[in-house]
């Protein structure tokens, strides 16, 4: 099976904090794991997927798929 990996641009619209997120499918083969940058911080939601959240602001980030 093809492991699907993709990044994401994540911005606090709040601070302007910035990076770059690596995604991989939810059925990616073990020893692949999301990795989020500094200073965002990751939520799994089973109804929605994922959510980025700003460390310091506490404020929901809308991730831009590249």
């Amino acid at each position: 099976m093809a492991t699907v990996h993709w990044v994401e641009i994540l911005k606090c619209n709040d601070c302007g904090r910035a990076g770059l997120a690596e995604l991989w499918d939810q059925d990616a083969y073990e020893g692949h794991s999301d990795l989020v940058p500094p200073g965002f911080r990751m939520s799994l939601n089973p109804k929605h997927g994922r959510a980025f959240y700003c460390i310091r602001c506490q404020v929901l980030v809308t991730p831009v798929r590249v």
